[in-house]
């Protein structure tokens, strides 16, 4: 039974909203059709998991959409009572990330299910091109710091990628995918054009 149980848990990772009861069994490593066959079982653990979760809710930490449209006027209590909340997956990781207790739970952070994890890079365009801007903006420090990062008045991508691969080969940054230097480079690029544009 446990063997089955843990083949079905990655089903999880394919969710980009999951309901409260799901997260707090998710989040106790446990299948959440396994918590619903025990009926009512809970244990102390679980109760506090459920507390932090809903008062993120009630303090605008989390961001939710409803079971339906019926609900969009619903006050966030009425949506937890009747639950009607589902809480978006990339929402729910970037919340965990500011916990201080440290929890990284396994349906959101094990790295050989990343690839299916939602990790907030689903952005608007809006946000994509603000985070454009910044990384042209750093990169204009840079090269204002160190000529070896300029090429002519520009900052030189192509240096300035070179030298952050290099800084992130050396490392073990967990949260490194995306960050080669033709990724990098071609980020810069777009942010000084974006910068230089307007």
């Amino acid at each position: 039974m446990k063997s089955k149980q843990n083949s079905c848990l990655h089903y999880w990772d394919l969710c980009t909203v999951i309901p409260i009861e799901h997260a707090v069994a998710l989040w106790c490593d446990v299948e959440p059709s396994e918590l619903a066959r025990l009926s009512n079982y809970s244990t102390s653990c679980m109760d506090v998991k459920r507390e932090l979760i809903e008062q993120a809710l009630y303090d605008d930490k989390l961001d939710y959409r409803t079971t339906s449209g019926a609900w969009h006027n619903a006050s966030i209590d009425e949506l937890i009572n009747k639950d009607q909340v589902r809480i978006k997956k990339d929402s729910l990781r970037r919340w965990f990330l500011e916990l201080p207790t440290g929890d990284r739970p396994a349906f959101l952070f094990d790295e050989s299910r990343i690839s299916s994890i939602p990790d907030g890079t689903d952005l608007t365009e809006t946000e994509r091109q603000k985070l454009l801007k910044q990384i042209g903006t750093l990169a204009l420090v840079l090269a204002k710091q160190s000529k070896k990062y300029e090429l002519g008045e520009k900052p030189n991508a192509s240096q300035i990628a070179e030298a952050a691969q290099t800084i992130f080969d050396a490392s073990d940054f967990p949260g490194k995918r995306g960050t080669g230097s033709s990724e990098l480079r071609d980020s810069i690029g777009k942010g000084i054009i974006l910068l230089t544009d307007e």
